[in-house]
């Protein structure tokens, strides 16, 4: 299949906000894919090109991509962000500038999905020492080939945006679909999926064997980074275990916040951070064990197996058990660990088999997040957004940024960026309050990381009441961050994390008040550390 046939399935989902009708447009894209197909296709609709537990990215921002298109279309970077701000998306601002350059005929009007999808991996997988032009140079060279919708949607893979409204179990619906013009297939399919979540190997398995082909999904071994560790301490040859890996301080032995724990992505340098942040794998459970599925044995029996075959040292530590008969006695557990940092407890039942992705009483997750710690609003001031992607074009704002005042450095922080809970209308009178204050470059009392750079800067006076179900430690966040000189003493460096909303919604707009009326550093130090007093007496 060429991607220019591929990208007008993309087209038609686009157009659509019906579940059934995404099915059945899907059904029909895979019944054309030929075997060797189908599985680029399921990550290209995920926007990646390898599965989601895998540490591959694109890692290219808006302004990679915009030098990008420039270099394919021959135009300055300042055409396409003038075509940008007028899009709202740059798959659209490319598609616009090639339709409007019919001169510039593209070189290959058959570029196979498998062709596209190649080149993607290419980019995602450039690393090292002039990265970013090696990757500029390749999407250049492919943008330019490529017709104008196909490299709209391009863009969109490429900038993490394609958002075409449908999640993985659509996909899985539409592999049912494919075979019996019906969803009934979906639980023998999602059973698989479950088992290993891995949507091309799962489309390719169907797509060559049928139904039946599921039916032989097994777990792989071994793709978490602290596989050495565990080689080392595991006795058998093979095994899967259920666990959590969590971030740690080998100083204090506390552990991490998940937001420091994330700075572990391909983005980052993987070697260096695990250095950094080590992990610890706290093993909860055994599922399988030397070619033998484990899923079907009782608990009790699965956890006397994973004792018997983890052996002492630094990377694996089988999680506490304790084994209780009251509802008052589990709270109690809960509190304790919340109490440690922890995000809470799992619950099984000692007589209950494990079954992947079901939802049930055989074992269940109780955490902190469940019950919201912070009982107070915060008011928080505007300090810019991003522009509209995809469907948010029509609002102008795909999120924004919000911080409080900070006296001591009289600047303003960051402490959340918002891209969810609000309205069509909210979304609305968001931006025409920003229009009346956007400015054209960051105001000098903005202390914003590169991280959360904004799109379009707004002057500080818009005030929203914020609602979060607690505050958190974040390393991209300036609210309360500790900054500290570099080794040569010639820079700062970011020594402590600063504070961030977990869940942030927008409650309502204050009028009202002025941004100097927003809620104080101060008063965030100490909402941080009466929220888990709160929550064990609310326990």
């Amino acid at each position: 299949m060429t991607f220019k046939e591929f990208a007008s399935y993309l087209s038609e989902l686009d157009k659509t906000s019906l579940r059934n009708k995404m099915t059945e447009i899907l059904a029909d894209l895979f019944c054309q894919a030929k075997s060797a197909e189908i599985g680029k296709m399921c990550y290209l609709l995920q926007g990646r090109v390898a599965p989601l537990y895998t540490a591959v990215e694109f890692g290219m921002a808006d302004r990679m991509m915009i030098r990008a298109i420039a270099k394919a279309m021959d135009v300055e970077p300042s055409a396409v962000i003038s075509e940008f701000r007028g899009q709202g998306d740059l798959g659209s601002a490319i598609e616009k500038i090639k339709n409007q350059r019919l001169k510039m005929k593209t070189k290959n009007q058959k570029l196979k999905v498998t062709q596209v999808y190649d080149v993607l991996y290419r980019i995602a997988v450039s690393g090292g020492e002039g990265s970013q032009d090696k990757k500029i140079q390749i999407l250049g060279d492919l943008l330019k080939e490529a017709d104008p919708m196909s490299a709209k949607y391009i863009v969109r893979i490429l900038l993490s945006k394609l958002r075409l409204g449908f999640s993985d179990m659509t996909i899985l619906d539409a592999l049912s679909w494919m075979m019996t013009q019906s969803k009934k297939l979906r639980g023998e399919i999602e059973r698989a999926y479950n088992v290993r979540p891995d949507l091309s190997f799962i489309a390719t398995t169907i797509k060559k064997m049928g139904i039946k082909g599921v039916e032989y999904v097994i777990p792989v071994v071994g793709t978490p980074d602290i596989v050495d560790g565990i080689k080392r301490q595991i006795k058998d040859d093979k095994a899967i275990l259920e666990g959590e890996a969590i971030a740690y301080n080998p100083k204090t032995g506390e552990f991490l916040p998940f937001q420091e724990t994330v700075q572990r992505k391909r983005k980052y340098d993987i070697e260096e951070m695990a250095k950094k942040v080590p992990l610890r794998l706290f093993a909860f459970d055994l599922l399988f064990l030397n070619g033998k599925s484990l899923l079907k044995e009782g608990y009790i029996e699965r956890r006397k197996r994973l004792s018997e075959i983890v052996k002492k040292g630094e990377t694996i530590m089988i999680s506490e058990e304790k084994i209780v008969d009251s509802a008052e006695r589990l709270e109690a557990i809960f509190a304790e660990e919340v109490k440690r940092g922890l995000e809470g407890i799992m619950a099984k039942r000692l007589d209950g088999e494990y079954q992947a992705g079901a939802r049930n009483f055989n074992w269940i997750k109780f955490k902190k997040s469940y019950e919201s710690k912070l009982t107070d609003t915060i008011d928080s001031v505007v300090m810019g957004y991003d522009l509209g992607q995809g469907k948010r074009n029509k609002f102008g704002i795909g999120d924004f940024l919000i911080g409080i005042y900070d006296n001591k450095k009289d600047k303003f922080v960051t402490i959340a960026k918002i891209g969810t809970g609000l309205t069509d209308l909210e979304w609305k009178q968001l931006e025409v309050k920003s229009q009346k204050t956007k400015v054209k470059s960051k105001p000098k009392n903005y202390d914003v990381d590169q991280m959360m750079e904004c799109d379009v800067w707004v002057t500080p006076s818009m005030v929203v009441e914020i609602r979060a179900d607690e505050i958190t430690r974040s390393p991209v966040h300036t609210a309360g961050r500790l900054m500290g000189a570099s080794k040569s003493g010639s820079s700062q460096m970011v020594v402590g994390a600063g504070y961030a909303l977990r869940f942030p919604r927008l409650e309502r707009f204050r009028d009202d008040k002025k941004p100097t009326d927003a809620t104080t550093i101060s008063e965030i130090e100490e909402m941080y550390k009466l929220q888990g007093k709160k929550g064990i007496e609310n326990i």
